[in-house]
Formats: structure tokens, sequence, C-alpha cells
């Protein structure tokens, strides 16, 4: 069949056997047949190691790998090492895609000559499903340089920009660029910061392929007591991959990004770090906590131009009431969220 047009990219480590097979059968069965499947599995336990071997019997175009635990990030660049498709495609192993998904992006890239191509998802609770709206307008383009600049949408939009799934790069973009190991919180927006820099074409598709599996059991289990380092690092990462950044416009666009991320990590602490259910600290003392992160950089920034940010007004509220110290309203958010989950399932 020659090169592969696509090659997917999944990233495994102790996923339940019944997801596994369903994220892997979505991949067989889209209408492209030009792809590779790579399978990287991160030091999973026995049952694990099986099943991924059992999905690799069932397709010649699978290919699999076996690793020490290092990550997913470490995961998804031994994938990329591998790759030998004209686009990259990556997918976390409990999620699934229509199987119309790779063609339709294929073609768009084709036909546009586009670097990247980027499409909706829909979030999948056990008891709901809900289909995230991003942008309005199928076929959306945003180019730079030439005579005729477009910004159909914005392409540093978080909705977009904050996952490396959902997505087809062209393969040259990851030349001299891997996922930083070494991050282990937003690991992945900081490497679309690095990729956007060069980007010249890239086309959005509004229709859901991509479905988001929602398990609200791994949300409460989120609590780390070093997150708030951890988002630090990334945070810092992102900053100075901005400022080796020469265009002005894309500079600028990119700053803005930066700020809307730094909200997102501010809420991300907020919900599994400062008032997440395995935090066993008093109330005073989380506020207290809060109050230290809400007063120091980066969040002070986004916290005190939370009305400018690109991110939906729920979003925004736990920075805007942060902004006239109501960390009783923050806790109010974070509780109705937790609610949520569970109604969910």
């Amino acid at each position: 069949m020659g090169r592969p047009k696509v090659t997917v990219i999944v990233p495994v480590f102790n996923t339940r056997e019944q997801y596994l097979k369903k994220c892997i059968s979505s991949i067989t069965e889209q209408t492209l047949k030009n792809i590779e499947i790579i399978i990287i599995d991160d030091g999973s336990g026995r049952e694990t190691f099986e099943a991924v071997e059992a999905a690799a019997g069932t397709d010649d175009r699978i290919r699999t790998f076996h690793k020490e635990n290092g990550g997913v990030s470490s995961a998804r660049n031994k994938g990329l090492d591998a790759a030998e498709g004209e686009y990259i495609c990556f997918m976390d192993s409990d999620d699934w895609m229509d199987k119309e998904c790779l063609e339709t992006a294929y073609r768009a890239a084709v036909r546009k000559k586009a670097d990247m191509v980027g499409w909706r998802f829909s979030r999948e609770y056990e008891k709901k499903r809900e289909d995230i709206s991003i942008f309005h307008g199928d076929g959306l383009v945003y180019s730079v340089g030439g005579t005729r600049p477009l910004r159909e949408f914005p392409i540093c939009d978080m909705r977009i920009m904050g996952y490396t799934t959902m997505k087809l790069y062209k393969r040259e973009l990851f030349e001299g660029r891997r996922y930083r190991e070494e991050l282990t919180n937003g690991e992945d927006t900081e490497l679309n910061f690095r990729l956007y820099t060069d980007i010249r074409y890239a086309v959005y598709i509004d229709r859901p392929f991509y479905h988001y599996r929602f398990v609200s059991d791994s949300a409460v289990r989120g609590y780390n007591k070093d997150s708030l380092n951890r988002y630090n690092q990334t945070l810092c990462a992102i900053k100075e991959d901005i400022k080796g950044v020469t265009v002005p416009e894309l500079k600028e666009e990119l700053k803005a990004a930066y700020l809307d991320f730094t909200a997102i990590s501010y809420l991300m602490l907020c919900m599994h770090f400062v008032f997440s259910p395995r935090n066993k600290h008093s109330y005073r003392e989380k506020v207290r906590e809060l109050k230290r992160i809400s007063g120091t950089e980066p969040y002070l920034e986004a916290i005190m131009k939370a009305g400018k940010l690109t991110l939906p007004l729920t979003r925004k509220m736990a920075l805007i009431f942060a902004k006239h110290d109501f960390y009783f309203g923050v806790l109010c958010i974070v509780k109705v969220k937790y609610l949520l989950y569970r109604l969910y399932g």
C-alpha cells in the first residue's frame, strides 16, 4: 500500500480491556485504509500486555511496542520515533473515533495542503453524552503569510490547542520536536506551543469525530500533593517557548493562549489539589493555601485579567471569585463539579 497516509499513535497503561478493544477497533474500522497503528504498552500489567498482543494479531497494520513505564509522553515519543505516516494522529487508549474521521481529515489536509487539521469531540459520561461545540462553521481556515492570510477560527483557542488528540499533524512538524518527558501536567499543551510556530495552514472540521471517555472516579482520584510544582514547571516551559517566537502577531496570540492556560491550570489546582476530597487539610488551611497561590505569578495575572480571558464564563467565575477574595465561592464551584461527576457517572 506504500507509505501510510496516517500514523495513529496509542499509548497504553493498564487500560481496561473492553475500553482498549473499542479504541483499537474504531481505528481498524476507519474508512481510510492506508494507515498504520502504533500501540505502545508503557509498562502495563500482564492482562493489558496480553490484550495489546491479541489486538496486534487481528490486523497487520498494527505495530506494538512494550517498554518500561515512563509516562504518556515517553510512550508517545517512542511512537513518533517509529511513525512512517504522512500525518500523525494521537489517541488515548480508552477513547474512540467515528469511522469516517481519518478519511475526512486526511482529504481536507491534502486538499488544503494543511499542516494541521482539527475537529470537535464529545465527552462521553457513563450516563450522558455531551457534544462540545468549539467553532461554528465547517472547513474553517487559519493561515499565515502570503497575500491573504485568513483567521476564520482562532487556532490558539484552548478548546483546540489544549490537546494533541483530535487532530492530524503533518509529520514534518515533529522534526526536532518531541514531548518533554519531564512535564506531567499539560505536556500536550506545551508541545502545541512549539508545534504552532511552524503551522502555516490549518483547517477545522465541525464534526464530533472523537469520543473522549470521562471516568468520574479518575477525576476524583486526581489529587497529587506535587500538582502545584508540576503546573508551574509546564507554565515556565511555555513561557520560554514563547520567547523564541519571532512573528509579532503569532507571539501575541500565543501570549493570550498562555494566559488562558494559566487560568485553566489555576482551576485544575482548585479542583484536584486545594479542594480535592483527598486533601485532608482543614477548610481554613485550604483557603490559606489557595490565597497564597492566587497571590503569586503567574496565577495572579490570570486572576486580575479574568474578564479579558477567552474562556467560557463558567470557567472564569472561579478566577473572578478569587479576585474578590471570595474563596467560599470557589469551593462551591468545585463542589458542583464533583456533584455533576457523580450524577453523570
